[in-house]
C-alpha cells in the first residue's frame, strides 16, 4: 500500500550511478523509512541541480547498514548518474498521485 512521510529529508551519502539499485543515505532518513509497515511503500525523488529521478521504496525488511534498495526510473524519463550528498525527499508525483486516488476509490 502507498504512504507518504510528511516531512522526510535526506541526503545521498555515496553517489549513484545509473547501474546502481541500492541509494546509501543518511541514517535520519532510514530510521524514517523503517517506521513504514512491511509490503507498504514510498516513492522517492532524488534532486541534484536540473536532475530528477522518482524511485520506489518497498519495505520488505528492516534497512541496516544506510543501504535502501530501490525500483529506478518509475517515470520512464531514464536513469540517472547523482553525486553524494545529492537531496532525497518524498514529494508528490504524477504516478504516485494516480496511485493515490486509485487507492482512495479501492477501484484500481
Amino acid at each position: 500500500m502507498l504512504k507518504f512521510i510528511d516531512g522526510f529529508k535526506g541526503s545521498l551519502l555515496k553517489h549513484l550511478q545509473t547501474t546502481d539499485d541500492t541509494l546509501h543515505i543518511t541514517h535520519t532518513a532510514m530510521n524514517a523509512l523503517n517506521t513504514l509497515p512491511e509490503g507498504d511503500h514510498v516513492y522517492l525523488t532524488l534532486r541534484y541541480l536540473d536532475r530528477y529521478e522518482v524511485v520506489k521504496f518497498v519495505k520488505d525488511t528492516t534497512l541496516k547498514n544506510s543501504k535502501v534498495p530501490v525500483v529506478r526510473d518509475v517515470l520512464g524519463k531514464g536513469r540517472k548518474n547523482f553525486p553524494a550528498g545529492t537531496c532525497v525527499s518524498v514529494d508528490w508525483n504524477s504516478i504516485q498521485l494516480k496511485e493515490f486516488i486509485c487507492q482512495t476509490k479501492e477501484d484500481c
